[in-house]
């Protein structure tokens, strides 16, 4: 009995060894990766120039600025442009002059004055990443009266969106 199992034991290791020495080596297969990169989205914009003095003007009278501004998409997606104004101090954004109301108008390029408002307007569409529009001007129409004197300061915003 001894020797069946030991006869039985030795056929099995030679059959598992031809088998071994058919198949040839065994490799573990290949593999290979993905690399994944995300970039956080950007939606940014810069105005040039910051700022713009119209100097001393007479009540009842209209000037627009001498140079112009350029709006810079500083994002990287597109963008929409916006635009809006602001009340000073003193005077509230109006769109007719009158006692302490004046009116501030924008337009790009040779086109329309449009009066600003004190909500966002589109300003420019579709405005690729580093791209600009150039050429933003100004005009304000002084109040018809005023019970200030003082400077008065507003601002122009400028805003950015997808």
């Amino acid at each position: 009995m001894m020797k069946k199992i030991i006869f039985t034991l030795l056929l099995v290791s030679a059959v598992l060894l031809i088998m071994l020495v058919m198949m040839g080596p065994v490799f573990a297969g290949t593999s290979s990766g993905v690399s994944v990169t995300v970039t956080a989205k950007n939606i940014s914009i810069s105005v040039s120039p910051t700022t713009y003095n119209y100097g001393v003007l007479a009540l009842g009278t209209t000037t627009e600025t001498a140079s112009s501004f350029t709006a810079t998409n500083d994002g990287n997606v597109t963008e929409n442009f916006l635009i809006r104004g602001a009340d000073t101090a003193n005077w509230a954004l109006a769109a007719t002059p009158g006692t302490d109301q004046y009116e501030h108008d924008w337009k790009r390029g040779s086109g329309s004055y449009a009066a600003l408002t004190t909500s966002n307007a589109a300003a420019g569409g579709s405005v690729l990443a580093g791209a600009n529009l150039p050429n933003y001007k100004f005009q304000i129409h002084m109040p018809t009266s005023s019970a200030s004197y003082a400077q008065q300061a507003t601002t122009v915003t400028f805003v950015a969106t997808e």
